[in-house]
């Protein structure tokens, strides 16, 4: 990731994004890879560690190409520690973004979780689903 913006994106949208390139969250991916960087905190890299070895995504890509993937974000982005450990959202395994956020002073967290773009900011941190982040920034 090169300079610019820092962005938390969850765990939703980076495994959709490797999944399908074309879909939103793929050109999200793309856009970021030149344009930002990205950030994460223990917790959520090793969430979508975990996550991207389901076998379940078998079909879809081969396990081998999207741990790839995966060492390649996390090798090119920012490890925060956050401090506080915040229990603000309707699903508690979500407040591990906000604190990555928080900790990682971000200008954006995108995710595609209700229970996330349902508070709309934190902090001063807006909210945004992919599709508005690159909507907002195609203008």
């Amino acid at each position: 990731m090169t300079a610019g913006k820092r962005i938390v994106v969850d765990t939703n949208t980076i495994v959709s994004g490797i999944l399908l390139p074309q879909s939103v969250p793929g050109r999200l991916l793309g856009f970021l890879a030149g344009h930002a960087t990205l950030i994460f905190s223990p917790a959520t890299r090793d969430e979508l560690l975990g996550v991207i070895a389901r076998e379940k995504f078998d079909r879809y890509v081969a396990a081998e190409a999207r741990e790839r993937a995966v060492i390649i974000l996390v090798r090119d982005s920012e490890m925060v520690a956050p401090r506080r450990l915040f229990h603000i959202c309707r699903d508690p395994k979500d407040d591990k973004f906000l604190d990555a956020a928080l900790a990682g002073r971000v200008d954006f967290l995108i995710s595609g979780d209700a229970d996330l773009i349902t508070l709309g900011e934190f902090e001063g941190i807006p909210i945004l689903t992919a599709a508005r982040y690159l909507a907002g920034i195609l203008r």
